[in-house]
């Protein structure tokens, strides 16, 4: 992993990817919820003896996370609008509105609604979404004959 890490607030990480973005992560929820990761929880100051290894970030007590998983978490917390998510979605993979409301279960009126910013995506669709745009199988998975048969954008 080409990056830089450094403390921003407790249990949170401001990473700064070798291309020059930088990104908070929130590492709490790691910290709270997975057992492996709780020590710190008991052990706060041990959060802090970390280093950047070859794919990832370790601590000085063993415990590793790899980079990929570090971008998972900050793109989720990011914050974007369910519109720009869909427009990346729809840009990248060439979808026409029916498709992607395929792909997602909605109606092509409803991702409409979405895309205007009337209607409000839930938290779980927007997961979905980077989901897919992070592996695009999860896309594939979703669509098939039916939705070949809507065609595609031009």
């Amino acid at each position: 992993m080409s990056a830089e890490v450094m403390f921003h607030a407790p249990f949170t990480i401001l990473v700064i990817w070798g291309e020059g973005e930088n990104v908070n992560v929130d590492l709490s929820g790691l910290i709270a919820y997975d057992p492996t990761f709780v020590v710190f929880t008991q052990n706060p100051s041990a959060f802090h003896d970390l280093a950047v290894s070859d794919g990832g970030i370790e601590w000085g007590n063993g415990l590793k996370i790899s980079s990929e998983c570090l971008r998972v978490m900050a793109d989720e917390q990011q914050a974007v609008s369910a519109a720009d998510l869909l427009w990346r979605l729809q840009s990248r993979f060439e979808l026409t509105n029916g498709q992607l409301a395929h792909a997602l279960g909605y109606q092509e009126s409803q991702i409409k609604n979405f895309k205007s910013g009337r209607a409000q995506m839930s938290h779980a669709v927007l997961v979905t979404i980077r989901a897919m745009l992070r592996e695009p199988h999860i896309l594939y998975a979703r669509m098939g004959l039916s939705a070949m048969k809507m065609g595609r954008r031009r």
